[in-house]
This record gives C-alpha cells, structure tokens and sequence, in this order.
C-alpha cells in the first residue's frame, strides 16, 4: 500500500472551507486524494465535542459520505480516525441509527504503563546520576493517583527535581505527595461541583445536538464508584 497523506482537523474546519470554496466536503477530499496521490488519512482530535452542535453533526454526517464515496472494496483511498477523551461520548457516533458513523467499532487505545515509568526512570537516572536508583514503584503508585495522566505526572516530576526549591528527602516522595494532594483536590471540587446550588461553566452534564446526556467529567463515574463502594453515598446535603 502506497504511504498516506495526513491531514489533522477539528471538527468543522472542512466545512468552512468547502463553504467558502463552494465545494462539498466531499468533493474537497477527493482533491487532496488526488492532489496528493495517495491515500488520505484524517485524524480528529476529542471527536466527541461535534456532537454538540449541527454544525458539527452535519460534519461528521460529510465526512462519512466522503469516506462511502471514495472508498471501494479493493481501494481505500480515505480512512477517518476518531479520538476522544471519552468513550461514553464517542459511543454516540456509532450506537444507534441516527449516529454518523452507525456500526462502527469504538477501541480503547492502551493506556501507559510501568514501561512508561520505567522509560522515564532511566532518563532521570541519566540525566542525574545522583539520584539513581530510581524508586519505580513509588513513581508508578503516583501516576496511578494522577489517573494514568502523563502531563501531571511530568509537571510533578519537574517540580520535585526543582533545586531552586530548596527540597528535602527524596523526589519520588515529593511526587507522591503532589499526587496526593492532586487527588484530594480534585475529589473536593467534585464533591462542591455535586452540591452546588448555582449554574457552573461547564455544566455536570454534557448534551448532544440530538438531545443525548453525559456526565461531563468521566472522572466522577470513578468518583461516584469510589464514594458508593466505602458507603459514603449520598453525600451530605445531597
């Protein structure tokens, strides 16, 4: 198979330009296949936030088109990739008739795991010796308590190993403790975002165009589980 051309988008941003040019979306993707001369490969980033406008449903509903016009059997000339940050949101592209891309399958893409701590344990040993061995279970148990999250995890690390900050003890210790208090915070403000009596921006709970419900934060599902299994529901004043 020949090498794909790539293009990344957010949602919508075809559409402008097949307005302004007066071509359909469609029509605007065969050109580049062409142009290029190769397969096209389109990526969109948190393809779940389409979903909560037409314009961005009307986007997607193109895009679809675009791929049944220019894909044949033997031939693939366009593959669409759909990521999110949320599974439950983008099941709404695929679970029912309405949905654009209705029977399509939704994959959980592997999350990072301790070769990704490990990964970074030895770039810390390399970088400064003095520090080897790095602890690479306490380092893991905080990417844990960030939720798997790496941009946390590294702004952590970063700090711990600040010595302009005057730092005590070991900094696998100093990241576990902002990890702590990471969790602690963000445990707080879902329990005052849950009991609050006043409009919030963004609202608890997200909608679709066509009138679908979500949590917002797919962080309160393992909030809610987590309260629920110590017997620690309903909150107070809920």
């Amino acid at each position: 198979m020949p090498h794909a051309s790539t293009a990344w988008a957010s949602p919508g941003c075809y559409g402008s330009l097949a307005a302004s040019e007066g071509l359909s979306l469609p029509e605007i993707l065969r050109l580049l296949v062409e142009k290029g001369q190769a397969p096209l490969a389109l990526m969109v980033d948190e393809a779940q936030h389409a979903l909560t406008t037409e314009a961005g449903e009307s986007t997607m509903a193109a895009l679809k088109s675009a791929r049944d016009q220019l894909n044949r059997p033997d031939s693939v000339a366009l593959m669409l990739v759909m990521s999110g940050s949320d599974r439950d949101k983008l099941l709404r592209l695929v679970n029912t008739n309405g949905a654009p891309f209705y029977g399509s399958q939704i994959q959980h893409m592997p999350e990072l795991d301790r070769a990704f701590i490990e990964h970074l344990a030895r770039r810390i040993e390399a970088q400064q010796p003095a520090l080897a061995p790095v602890d690479r279970s306490h380092l893991y148990d905080a990417f844990a308590a960030f939720g798997l999250r790496p941009q946390f995890l590294m702004e952590a690390i970063g700090q711990a190993l600040n010595q302009l900050a005057e730092p005590t003890g070991r900094f696998e210790q100093r990241v576990q403790e902002a990890a702590a208090a990471h969790q602690a915070q963000e445990t707080a403000q879902m329990e005052a975002d849950w009991l609050a009596l006043r409009q919030r921006t963004p609202a608890l709970v997200w909608k679709s165009a066509r009138g679908e419900y979500a949590v917002q934060d797919a962080g309160m599902h393992r909030w809610y589980t987590a309260r629920s299994e110590a017997g620690q529901w309903p909150l107070q004043g809920g």
